[in-house]
């Protein structure tokens, strides 16, 4: 075998080794995060649970409180203003955001 076959053959192995790595590393953030997405929300009965189930399930589901810190869960919340600005829809009413704030702040991780 030629000198630069054998490079080759030792670079696609360790290409496949690194992104066998990428994708183990992937593999765990996303079997954690459908798990928690499956399970019941805190208080689901809640008005908080309701409205913030109604109101950032319109895009997607509606993730367990527990996997952000209040800090986390402010800043998301105003992100999400902007995904709705872009997808056409209009911003959280402010006695709604209160409530979803205060919801996922009260049962956040």
């Amino acid at each position: 075998m030629s000198t630069s076959a054998c490079h080759a053959g030792r670079s696609s192995r360790r290409a496949l080794r690194v992104g066998g790595r990428r994708a183990a590393a992937w593999a765990i953030p996303i079997a954690f995060l459908s798990a928690a997405c499956t399970r019941p929300l805190p208080d689901a009965d809640g008005p908080g649970a309701r409205v913030y189930a109604a109101q950032c399930g319109i895009c997607h589901v509606a993730y367990q409180p527990g996997l952000m810190t209040p800090a986390m869960w402010e800043i998301q919340v105003a992100r999400m203003d902007e995904h709705r600005s872009r997808r056409g829809l209009p911003p959280l009413a402010d006695a709604d955001r209160r409530v979803i704030l205060e919801y996922l702040k009260a049962h956040a991780g």
